[in-house]
């Protein structure tokens, strides 16, 4: 798994729950994910009834595993201290950074600084981007207008307080361990059953009448159409192209 595989999968975890409503199971379902995190931070239960960006947000990381890099709180000023402190993750302090799909983004809603003046206040919300593009970023909040969904804001824009920067990489090295390596020899093994798999399938049927063209003026003999071309192939048709009755066969 590649850094950005581990990123969208992130994501694609957060994208799951959109629509879970305040009251409604699903939601209850995010709040026992998040009290089920061990040790559970400052020992404090969530209630159904809290405040549950922060909760959200870690519940996710939860789901994936990876309490260790995306680090769960339910307060969002614990959180920043969070990433502050630790040797893995970190925190951007800059409100004009360009996020990565994963990153966690934090909102200070009382923000009344300018474009040029970096917002240190008190965060107030979160919630967890799922796509830069144009400017523009997409990010999947809970408890937006009481449920999970889709906020967008544009890059430095007003309210921006930082963001959270859970280190993805580690999580692509951790299991890049896990992958076997492969010997020469059946690396070969598979590359030929490959190749053969593709000599034996049959010419479509739009290369019909090239094919047969191919065989009548004796550049191909169009045998094995699927099958890869080599240089030497390659370099032998374009020979009888340009030679007309060279014999040498393919």
């Amino acid at each position: 798994m590649t850094e950005q595989q581990a990123r969208q999968r992130y994501v694609d975890t957060a994208i799951q729950w959109i629509g879970a409503r305040v009251g409604s199971a699903r939601h209850k379902q995010i709040i026992d994910l998040y009290n089920e995190i061990r040790p559970l931070p400052r020992n404090y239960r969530l209630k159904y009834t809290d405040s549950w960006c922060a909760g959200f947000v870690s519940a996710v990381g939860y789901q994936c595993g990876w309490n260790d890099i995306i680090l769960p709180e339910c307060s969002c000023g614990q959180m920043v201290a969070l990433y502050r402190s630790s040797r893995v993750s970190h925190w951007m302090e800059r409100d004009d950074y360009v996020p990565d799909i994963g990153d966690i983004i934090m909102y200070d809603w009382d923000d009344t600084t300018g474009p040029t003046v970096d917002n240190t206040g008190w965060p107030d919300h979160v919630g967890i981007v799922t796509a830069v593009f144009g400017g523009r970023i997409t990010v999947i909040e809970g408890n937006i207008s009481k449920t999970v969904g889709y906020r967008t804001i544009t890059v430095n824009g007003r309210y921006i307080r930082g963001f959270c920067l859970p280190a993805f990489h580690v999580k692509a090295e951790a299991e890049k361990g896990d992958e076997k390596e492969v010997t020469q020899e059946q690396f070969n093994e598979m590359m030929e059953e490959y190749l053969r798999s593709q000599r034996i399938l049959p010419p479509s049927e739009w290369s019909e009448e090239a094919l047969i063209w191919a065989k009548a003026t004796g550049i191909s003999d169009a045998t094995m159409p699927q099958g890869p071309l080599t240089r030497e192939q390659g370099i032998t048709m374009l020979h009888r192209l340009s030679v007309p009755g060279a014999s040498i066969d393919i």
